[in-house]
């Protein structure tokens, strides 16, 4: 756990969203334990506080390490093989399963699937901001010491990278969609209780 920009931020790995109810963590539906969770809140509340009162933010990444099959991979010269690969988009199933994670874990405002190689690709609710949504990135952690694909894979990750700053932003922006959702999500539980 740390911070960042006024927020308290949790980098979680095989974190378990096991079912609970809407003041708790998890999920609403079955049990699920996304590869890597992001979380956010404010500085200054605590976290189950945070989940109570609407206030959290999770950001899931679910590696994946298959692709679409390209049939004429091993028939192209090797140095056309890396363009090849980074055309490539994940899997319409992988992208699926995002879904999945953005409606049944609580406030979750993104799910996204980190492939190797391949198109980083978005899919945003509203056309205008950049959570919720659901999207893919493709990105090689490889140390590979050619010179024609460094700049390509520092290109992938830094997409990634700039991803997750702009996602701060809007975390952090009061005014935005996704707060605004949150709000109203926090009042209709509050008189639901009341009643």
């Amino acid at each position: 756990k740390s911070e960042i920009q006024g927020l308290h931020v949790r980098y979680s790995y095989n974190r378990t969203f096991k079912e609970s109810v809407y003041t708790q963590s998890g999920s609403y539906s079955n049990e699920l334990r996304p590869d890597y969770t992001l979380s956010f809140w404010p500085l200054g509340m605590k976290e189950d506080e945070a989940e109570k009162n609407e206030r959290m933010v999770h950001l899931h990444f679910d590696a994946k390490y298959r692709m679409e099959k390209i049939p004429e991979l091993d028939e192209i010269p090797e140095e056309s093989k890396q363009k090849k690969l980074n055309e490539q988009e994940s899997k319409k199933e992988d992208v699926n399963k995002m879904h999945t994670y953005k409606d049944a874990i609580r406030r979750t405002a993104g799910s996204y699937v980190v492939y190797p190689a391949g198109i980083n690709k978005i899919y945003r609710e509203f056309d205008d901001e950049l959570l919720p949504s659901v999207g893919a990135f493709g990105v090689n952690p490889s140390n590979d010491s050619k010179k024609k694909n460094k700049e390509e894979l520092e290109t992938k990750e830094l997409n990634l990278e700039e991803f997750i700053r702009d996602a701060i932003s809007n975390v952090l922006d009061e005014n935005s969609i996704r707060a605004k959702l949150s709000r109203s999500i926090h009042t209709i539980h509050e008189e639901k209780t009341k009643k």
